[in-house]
């Protein structure tokens, strides 16, 4: 049974990146689908670009103010007409076959299920630098917080549009990681399926992605933290992992001495894990060392 898709992508001044996008959308050999475009107020030649393609099933949406990546793919989720949503953010790719894989999948799978997820290649100067592809399915919540063969990105996903709905969609008060928070929310009602394989290409450019802008990052994770510090703080191996992830944000923000205080309290409760101890060592005792760690954890 064929299922309609309606894939989201939001875009903001990156007209070229976009085309590309666009075309990878357009030439999946899956045709059952409508392409929701939300510009973003953008003040490039974006609408040229989306005008340049003659193809019924775009439907292009230009917002009068900038609202953020996320308002904007939430808006996208309102305006679209279909049960099953895929989102790509305007500088990725997929892979022609993906939304045909994950359409069979999705279809295979018992209600229990909200979504599918699928690997991604990590590109550079048009090089792939990573693969990275999912190990572990069904009941994933722990395994996300422990990032445990479960790394899942909203250009892999594809959702049930009522569940989207139930978790009410992307948090708005998230300056990133609004992905990953997405997918606990969806993780503590439903299960995820995996297809093990890259279908997606994530295109990495340190100089244009607010992945690489750590003081967002860590604004996230503090408050992906606060929602769900009671869950957190049950398993100590969970918490000590947030406590160290927390510490080396505030290290890449050069926060040293936050960064030990959430060191001593990843050590205090998993005592066992050397990385702690060692990065505590580093960074305390060599100012040296410590500044030469910070910059290796930028790359």
């Amino acid at each position: 049974m064929n299922k309609n898709v309606s894939v989201i992508i939001p875009t903001y001044n990156r007209a070229q990146k976009l085309k590309n996008a666009i075309k990878t959308v357009l030439n999946q050999t899956y045709p059952y689908f409508e392409l929701i475009i939300i510009d973003d107020n953008s003040s490039d030649e974006t609408d040229e670009v989306v005008q340049s393609f003659n193809d019924e099933r775009i439907r292009y949406i230009k917002n009068d103010e900038n609202l953020g990546q996320v308002r904007a793919r939430n808006k996208g989720i309102e305006l679209s007409n279909y049960d099953f949503i895929a989102f790509l953010d305007d500088d990725d790719e997929w892979l022609p076959n993906k939304l045909k894989m994950q359409v069979k999948s999705l279809n295979s799978l018992s209600e229990e299920y909200c979504g599918v997820f699928t690997g991604i290649y990590v590109i550079e100067n048009g090089k792939i630098i990573d693969t990275k592809v999912p190990q572990v399915e069904g009941d994933v919540f722990r395994d996300l917080l422990t990032s445990k063969g479960c790394s899942i990105g909203n250009i892999t996903f594809m959702l049930k549009r009522d569940a989207l709905e139930k978790v009410g969609g992307f948090s708005s008060d998230l300056p990133a990681r609004e992905d990953f928070e997405l997918s606990l929310k969806l993780a503590k009602k439903y299960k995820f399926g995996i297809i093990k394989k890259p279908l997606v290409k994530v295109n990495f450019d340190s100089k244009d992605r607010v992945t690489t802008d750590y003081s967002k990052i860590l604004t996230a994770t503090e408050r992906i933290y606060a929602k769900y510090k009671e869950t957190i703080k049950k398993d100590k191996k969970i918490y000590a992992k947030f406590m160290y992830k927390l510490a080396i944000l505030e290290l890449l923000n050069n926060n040293k001495n936050d960064s030990i205080k959430y060191l001593e309290k990843a050590i205090k409760t998993y005592p066992i894990n050397i990385k702690y101890l060692s990065v505590r060592i580093l960074v305390g005792l060599f100012p040296n060392l410590y500044c030469l760690l910070r910059d290796f954890l930028k790359h």
